[in-house]
């Protein structure tokens, strides 16, 4: 039996060739450190076995190749266990947005009330959020087939409780009335109102009026129509949402024909929707927290001063019945 044997220094390959009975065989090892003492335990019984090879002269060539698949194993094993473990990565959860005042993407960015707010809370949860534009009707269909986590900004409906969870209202959006400054009046009850033409819009339910039949409710497909029928004298005053049609009105230059009267007829809480496969209850318990202390801090009120809604985001006082 003749040995040939080349040796290198700490942490290079060593190459030893050895011939047993006309079978020659190469063996290849990696010199791994620092490795823990189970491995070099391991390594150690490991050579004993090449000591009896030697000793008894194995002819069996495939013994030969099992021990050197184990030593190659070995030596793998004791590499990776010289690494520090990987941190798996956090999943992105899809958050559907509306595309509207309160929740919409500006550059692929989070942008309104609503959607920043979330984005702040799921964030601060050690969420990670990616965003994606997608009607209301369409982004609550997915949030109940679990491909949306979030849908952020909707109004809580009893047919979406099998499916979702909900968060505390980020905002209230109330109904509000506003007519000419030529014929403002004071609002303090439902009396205020009778003999009134009061325009509203098609789709949208107004508990406190509808079924009273003192007042003359009249319809109309959009804003535009029930703005026009107040500035010409066809209604004396029309309901609009206190947040999101004052600003567009402001913008617009308006509101500066209009009195805003200093009674809400309701409420609309806007609220996050949470997928039931993606969150849990106590998820969204955590949520809650998050919300409430993002309300008390300073940053709450920079996200309503950066989205222009500032002096338009309060509570109301609500119409006496």
């Amino acid at each position: 039996m003749s040995h040939l044997r080349q040796s290198t220094t700490s942490n290079q390959k060593v190459l030893r060739k050895k011939r047993f009975d006309g079978v020659l065989w190469q063996e290849q090892a990696v010199k791994v450190s620092p490795i823990s003492s189970e491995i070099r335990n391991m390594q150690q019984q490991v050579q004993n076995l090449f000591s009896l090879v030697r000793r008894f002269k194995l002819h069996h060539a495939g013994s030969i190749v099992c021990v050197m698949l184990g030593w190659c194993w070995l030596t793998q094993a004791g590499a990776q266990l010289s690494q520090p473990a990987a941190q798996p990565a956090a999943s992105a959860l899809r958050v559907a947005v509306q595309g509207n005042i309160f929740s919409r993407l500006e550059k692929s960015m989070p942008t309104g009330v609503l959607v920043e707010a979330t984005d702040a809370i799921l964030t601060g949860m050690g969420k990670s959020p990616s965003y994606i534009n997608m009607p209301v009707g369409e982004a609550l269909k997915d949030l109940k087939a679990g491909t949306v986590a979030v849908v952020a900004g909707v109004v809580q409906t009893p047919a979406l409780k099998d499916s979702a969870y909900f968060s505390d209202p980020i905002l209230n959006e109330f109904n509000i009335a506003v007519t000419l400054k030529s014929k403002s009046f004071e609002l303090t009850g439902i009396a205020d109102l009778q003999g009134k033409k009061v325009g509203a819009r098609i789709g949208y339910h107004y508990p406190m009026l509808e079924n009273n039949s003192n007042i003359e409710l009249l319809r109309f497909a959009t804003d535009g129509e029930m703005l026009r029928a107040l500035l010409f004298g066809s209604i004396d005053l029309a309901i609009i949402a206190g947040i999101s049609d004052i600003y567009t009105f402001r913008s617009e230059g308006i509101m500066k024909k209009l009195e805003v009267l200093k009674t809400a007829l309701g409420k609309v809480p806007l609220v996050v929707a949470f997928s039931k496969i993606h969150f849990s209850q106590q998820d969204v318990a955590a949520f809650n927290q998050g919300l409430a202390g993002l309300k008390a801090s300073q940053n709450w009120e920079s996200i309503l001063e950066k989205n222009g809604l500032a002096d338009l985001v309060k509570d109301w006082p609500l119409l006496a019945q």
